[in-house]
C-alpha cells in the first residue's frame, strides 16, 4: 500500500532526473501547453496548466517533492538563505521562470530542481488564479486529522 502510494511522486522523480540536463521538452508556443478556450480561462484554465505540469511535485500527497501551493499567496514564505519573501505574482513568476533563485525552507530539497516547463506570462497567469483558489490544506488532509 506504501509504495503505490508513492509510485506517483517515484516517476514524476524519475521523468524529472532524465530531463534535467536537456532542453526543456516544452517550448514556448508548443503544442503540450494546453491553451486558453473561451469556456476554459482564468483558474479553469490554470487548472488544467496545474494538472498537466505541477501535480505530481505540488499535487495532494507530494511533499516529498515540492510544497503544496494553497493558502500561500499574501503570506510571508521562509527562504534558505534566513530571509523571507511575500508569496505575491512576482515570487509566484520567479519562482516558475527560475526555482533555484529563491528556495523556501520547510522541504525537502531534492537533487532535481523545478523545471519551468516553458510556460510564459499567459500560462503563469492562469496558473496563479487557479492557485489563488486552492484551500490552505490539501485535499484530505483534514480527514486524515481527524480521530476516529
Amino acid at each position: 500500500m506504501t509504495a503505490r502510494r508513492h509510485l506517483p511522486t517515484a516517476l514524476a522523480a524519475l521523468l524529472l532526473a532524465a530531463c534535467a540536463d536537456a532542453p526543456t521538452p516544452f517550448a514556448k508556443g508548443c503544442s503540450c501547453i494546453p491553451q486558453p478556450t473561451p469556456e476554459c480561462n482564468g483558474p479553469c484554465y490554470g487548472e488544467r496548466i496545474f494538472d498537466s505540469f505541477c501535480v505530481p511535485c505540488h499535487g495532494p500527497g507530494t511533499r516529498e517533492m515540492g510544497p503544496w501551493l494553497g493558502g500561500r499567496f499574501g503570506e510571508r514564505s521562509p527562504l534558505i538563505d534566513g530571509r523571507s519573501v511575500l508569496f505575491d505574482d512576482a515570487y509566484f513568476t520567479r519562482s516558475i521562470l527560475d526555482a533555484d533563485a529563491e528556495l523556501t525552507t520547510g522541504w525537502p530539497r531534492k537533487r532535481v530542481g523545478m523545471p519551468s516547463f516553458g510556460l510564459g506570462a499567459q500560462e503563469i497567469e492562469g496558473l496563479a488564479e487557479y492557485v489563488r483558489t486552492l484551500d490552505a490544506h490539501e485535499p484530505g488532509e483534514a480527514a486524515q486529522n481527524t480521530p476516529d
